[in-house]
């Protein structure tokens, strides 16, 4: 693996999340507190950004 030091640390934060919010609640709030949990251990982060999506019609 090309960055498996990183891919630990993400995976570690990951699972550090999950055991303290447990499953169930709205993604957006697993994906701030992932921000949280990886900005304490040093990384540099940010919300994913989001886009218009649109239909094609027939």
């Amino acid at each position: 693996m090309i960055h498996e030091d990183l891919s630990h640390k993400i995976i570690g934060a990951a699972m550090k999340v999950l055991n303290e919010l447990k499953p169930g609640l709205d993604e957006k709030l697993y994906e701030r507190a992932m921000i949280i949990e990886l900005k304490h251990y040093g990384h540099r982060v940010s919300v994913q950004s989001s886009f218009p999506v649109f239909i094609a019609a027939n």
